[in-house]
């Protein structure tokens, strides 16, 4: 299956980078779809220079003007921008060779950040960018919030996710859920919740209790739960030791404790004691608050296999 299958190469992301990702997410295609996000950044608040509200992130598309390189290297580097509205001024202090690449003078580019009024004007400090050939739709939308590893950055994670999803539509998955289950829930399928789940249209959507998670996390149960009854089948298929006990020991030993088995004691010990006697193998875990008698009830089950003629240990670490 494709989507279990190892990604080597993306485009866009460097080998370096690829490499990280693979240590901290996962070697195969499935384990990207399956890296959630944790935040959304809302970047849907379109507006100009003009109308940009104090401190409010905002989406704006202008034109470049004009580079305003420091003369010192702690000096902040400028760029002067422009729309149909008025003019503004961005502010970088990890300036760089890269700001000439993605900030060309004479051209159009796509910012989104916290407009600052002052003396000289609106400012923008370290805003994201975009070339303007971007469609700003694609800009102005929640974009979701991945958690990262040393070397990560959300710009890697977010064109490997890209790639992942491309990946998922080229899969044709039937669908394994019940159908009194999918009618019940109203749950889409498992290629539309992983879609809805790196695409929220809501802040909500990324939460435990949105739909699309609802659905991946009933998915992982139930493959869990599956995986669990195939291993039992399996272990089953092999021979066990049928431990057949005359019960002249299990008899003396109850009738010397202080108190008599409980119901559920009783009926703990029945179902371990069937399970003994046959030649499939017993795969039983018995739970129970503390004082509840789980170690009586081990006790039980060593003694029947020492009447069957085996060797037993047990190891409890209560005072019984």
């Amino acid at each position: 299956m494709r989507l279990l299958s190892a990604y080597e190469g993306i485009k866009g992301v460097h080998p370096k980078q690829l490499a990280i990702l693979q240590k901290v997410v996962g070697a195969r295609w499935i384990d990207l779809l399956f890296y959630l996000p944790t935040n959304v950044v809302d970047r849907r608040h379109i507006c100009t220079l003009a109308t940009a509200t104090e401190d409010t992130p905002a989406t704006v598309q202008v034109t470049v003007d004009k580079h305003h390189k420091p003369y010192h290297r702690r000096q902040p580097y400028r760029i002067s921008v422009h729309d149909d509205s008025g003019s503004a001024v961005l502010i970088f202090f990890n300036h760089g060779r890269w700001l000439e690449r993605a900030f060309p003078e004479g051209e159009g580019v796509i910012l989104h950040g916290k407009v600052s009024q002052t003396l000289e004007g609106p400012q923008l400090a370290h805003p994201m960018v975009w070339p303007a050939k971007k469609d700003v739709a694609d800009v102005a939308r929640l974009w979701p919030v991945y958690g990262l590893g040393k070397g990560l950055s959300q710009a890697t994670v977010a064109t490997a996710m890209k790639a992942a999803l491309e990946q998922l539509k080229n899969v044709q998955l039937p669908e394994w859920l019940p159908e009194d289950v999918a009618q019940k829930t109203g749950w889409s399928c498992f290629a539309k919740a992983i879609l809805a789940a790196h695409t929220p249209e809501k802040a909500e959507d990324i939460l435990a209790a949105s739909a699309a998670r609802c659905r991946l996390a009933f998915d992982e149960l139930l493959a869990g739960q599956l995986a669990l009854l195939k291993a039992r089948a399996a272990t089953r298929q092999k021979p066990g030791i049928a431990h057949q006990a005359h019960g002249e020991k299990t008899e003396r030993f109850l009738s010397r404790l202080p108190f008599e088995l409980t119901k559920d004691q009783q009926a703990a010990w029945q179902d371990i004691q069937q399970d003994m006697q046959s030649v499939a193998p017993m795969l039983r875990l018995v739970q129970g608050d503390v004082g509840s008698g789980k170690t009586v009830v081990a006790f039980l089950a060593l003694l029947q296999t020492v009447e069957s003629g085996r060797q037993g240990a047990l190891l409890a670490p209560t005072e019984i």
